[in-house]
């Protein structure tokens, strides 16, 4: 519980400072926790040591395109956010469900409006297909979902730039 002493005619300057404490000591304990938990599963391990390698990072890190759409503030940096939005956006990109999603090629199996079962593969950029997947991905995919379309010279399959 968060005991203060505050009172209704302190400045709101004092407020701020009593509420980014109160959160500090919070965020201090969580850490000292999660130090403890850590300790206790990997202690007497020698061979299960690899996550002291581990650099832990604040989220701090933002992409330069601000798209605020359903709870997702910054553009895709990769293909696990391309992934991510068009899950957000199957509906209005036209897809009626997702039968199959993984990391298997291809990526994602859906069923359009109107029922026609599509396979779909997904890229942050279009131009990651064909050096990845050959000429021979082309035959397995229907549709090719990428954040930045840089493959201008495609004409087998469909690409659809969600951007």
């Amino acid at each position: 519980m968060w005991k203060t002493e505050f009172n209704q005619g302190d400045s709101p300057e004092k407020f701020l400072k009593l509420g980014k404490e109160f959160l500090e000591e919070e965020l201090r304990k969580e850490e000292e926790n999660l130090r403890a938990r850590r300790s206790r599963n990997y202690s007497g391990k020698k061979d299960n040591k690899s996550w002291r390698k581990v650099n832990i990072k604040k989220l701090s890190k933002t992409s330069t395109q601000v798209i605020n759409y359903q709870g997702m503030q910054y553009a895709p940096e990769g293909e696990l956010g391309v992934v991510y939005l068009f899950s957000k956006l199957q509906r209005k990109l036209g897809y009626l469900s997702i039968v199959r999603l993984g990391d298997a090629f291809p990526d994602c199996e859906a069923i359009k409006l109107g029922g026609k079962r599509v396979q779909i593969e997904f890229e942050f950029r279009s131009g990651n297909f064909l050096p990845q997947h050959g000429e021979d991905g082309l035959k397995k995919v229907n549709e090719i979902v990428c954040w930045e379309d840089n493959w201008p010279q495609r004409n087998a399959a469909s690409c659809r730039s969600i951007a």
